[in-house]
């Protein structure tokens, strides 16, 4: 793979990440949600009966459509980084890439070629 194809498909997957939205209803469509890929809530629609179930019913309804929307978008960020990085071809280069971008151009050279640092931050900052 040519380092202008890589480039073109990392780009590609980031415009994905950055497009990426997930959006939960909980309480039967009482509470409204939506999240970005790096979990940002950009969404938060609530009905005007949800008003009546008090202030912990409420509570309990946001944090049950947050955590599925956590969910649902951590699956789709997966889904995009699994198309990135499924090809062993890229892994490669991701890897070249990234230890000459962390250590310089003759890190490769040197023998160090078998420390793994990621070139992709995980949007929901994981570490696994």
């Amino acid at each position: 793979m040519t380092p202008n194809a890589l480039g073109h498909r990392v780009q590609r997957a980031q415009r994905r990440m950055d497009e990426l939205r997930a959006e939960v209803e909980a309480g039967g469509g009482l509470v409204r949600l939506t999240l970005t890929a790096d979990c940002r809530l950009v969404g938060l629609e609530l009905a005007p009966r949800v008003l009546d179930l008090g202030a912990e019913r409420v509570a309990a309804l946001v944090t049950e459509a947050h955590e599925r929307a956590h969910a649902a978008v951590r699956r789709a960020a997966d889904a995009v980084l699994v198309d990135l990085t499924g090809d062993p071809l890229v892994a490669r280069a991701l890897d070249a890439a990234q230890r000459i971008g962390a250590d310089g151009p003759d890190a490769c050279d040197a023998g160090d070629c078998e420390s793994r640092i990621p070139l992709l931050v995980d949007p929901l900052g994981r570490d696994d």
